[in-house]
């Protein structure tokens, strides 16, 4: 009810100021909310595609890089030349038989360096073959190394290709990822003979994790937990704890720990026993859905505020001829008389204007009318009134000459005077046009009487 009366007490201007903004803001809220939870999708299923995107393509490269260098292990562990040589017995060789040996998979070996991408090649043989030495190139001797963890979790991989992260012997300070594989005996196939070792250097490694969106956290492990290379070493070790488990997601998904939500998705890179893991805040994510949500609003707040200025003149140009309206019929209720004097428009309130304007004109014209009527109305009066005046100044003038007559003498004229006053007076009859059959008898007889004379 107050509402309704608080509406109705408006002028008509701020009403159909509300009438426009709500019929041109309404439908763009609608439509807002309509098309907000589309807008998101839209949002976060790009922002996933992005992600999922640069994921496949930083595994898609890894999973060609290890799946070559695995390639060049097995074709050293297939190369039966190289491991009858490894399989011998070094105190049974001369030296030149070892050189001249040794030579040939020296060659050998450059030239899977040179065909592929690592930074080298290293065998760990027995330590009496004279071209081991502990910092070695090449060749190094394995009793110097099959104590240290890498090596004994390649021995245990029993020939399968194992990547291990170990510290360069020749530069301790120094940590490569190494495929390690096993050299078996030719003659027992039982019995390992050394290991072959193929080296990549991490900050080769690096680049394929750093082309992706800064908000996307991508980084490489090892089966163990071990991790190789990251684009982002600050938030890792606490992202690590979403991974408890080493499994492939084949999208991103979401995971919630700490009170906080993530989306994470993992795969295996190729064979191996590397896995590639890569997080997003789903703060971030929803940091996305809101900036885009926010320029939406600009510019629907623009539109609007556009269509609330463009509202005001319309606005103005309805009701101001109305406002001028009710100033002339407020001028009329105090006797003032006018015209609208504005262009003649052919809408509605433009033919309202018309007929105030003839409706006045009309009053004007009637209450001349009635003026002259007015003024013809006094002049009958007068005219009536002189009617009866001029009748009355004969009967005086007529009965001063019968008195002068009588006085004088003049019966005769006394007489005649007499007889006219009378007729007069039965003939003027004071303006009635009707009189009794006496008076008209009466009319005959003083007629009669003036001819007698």
């Amino acid at each position: 009810m107050k509402l309704g009366a608080w509406l109705g007490n408006l002028s008509l201007q701020k009403k159909l100021m509300i009438l426009f903004a709500l019929a041109g803001t309404l439908p763009l809220v609608i439509t807002f909310f309509a098309t907000y939870g589309q807008l998101r999708d839209s949002v976060i299923s790009r922002q996933s595609y992005a992600a999922n995107q640069s994921f496949e393509q930083t595994l898609s490269l890894l999973s060609s890089k290890f799946s070559h260098i695995e390639e060049v292990s097995s074709m050293i562990m297939i190369d039966e030349q190289m491991n009858a040589v490894f399989s011998q017995d070094p105190d049974y060789m001369q030296v030149w038989e070892q050189l001249s040996a040794f030579e040939r998979i020296t060659d050998y070996t450059r030239i899977l360096q040179t065909n592929s991408e690592m930074n080298g090649i290293v065998y760990y043989i027995d330590d009496g073959f004279v071209v081991t030495g502990p910092r070695a190139a090449m060749y190094r001797p394995i009793g110097r190394v099959e104590d240290l963890p890498w090596a004994q979790k390649i021995m245990a991989a029993k020939g399968d290709a194992v990547w291990v992260l170990a510290e360069d012997e020749a530069s301790p300070s120094k940590t490569q990822l190494i495929l390690g594989r096993v050299l078996w005996d030719v003659n027992d196939y039982s019995t390992p003979v050394g290991i072959v070792t193929i080296r990549v250097e991490l900050g080769q490694l690096q680049s394929y994790v750093m082309n992706t969106a800064v908000e996307q956290l991508i980084y490489v492990e090892t089966e163990d937990g071990e991790v190789v290379i990251s684009n982002g070493q600050d938030e890792l070790e606490h992202r690590q704890q979403l991974f408890t488990k080493q499994v492939t997601r084949e999208r991103f998904e979401p995971v919630a720990t700490d009170n906080k939500k993530y989306l994470v998705r993992d795969s295996r890179i190729g064979s191996t026993n590397l896995f590639l893991h890569s997080v997003i805040s789903a703060d971030l994510a929803a940091q996305a859905v809101n900036q885009v949500r926010n320029q939406v609003l600009i510019v629907y707040g623009a539109v609007c505020l556009a269509l609330l200025v463009c509202i005001m003149p319309v606005t103005k140009s309805i009701t101001r001829r109305i406002f001028l309206l009710m100033n002339k019929m407020s001028q009329v209720r105090q006797g003032r008389l006018s015209t609208l004097d504005i262009a003649t428009q052919e809408d509605e309130i433009g033919h309202l204007v018309s007929s105030y304007n003839y409706m006045i004109n009309s009053v004007k014209e009637l209450m001349d009318t009635q003026y002259r009527l007015g003024q013809e109305i006094k002049g009958a009066e007068l005219r009536a009134l002189q009617s009866q005046i001029n009748p009355h100044f004969l009967y005086n003038t007529l009965s001063s000459i019968s008195s002068l007559a009588l006085k004088e003498g003049a019966g005769q004229v006394y007489r005649m005077v007499n007889y006219l006053a009378k007729y007069y007076r039965v003939s003027l009859n004071k303006g009635k046009r009707i009189i009794l059959v006496e008076q008209e008898i009466n009319l005959v007889k003083n007629y009669v009487a003036i001819q007698d004379i």
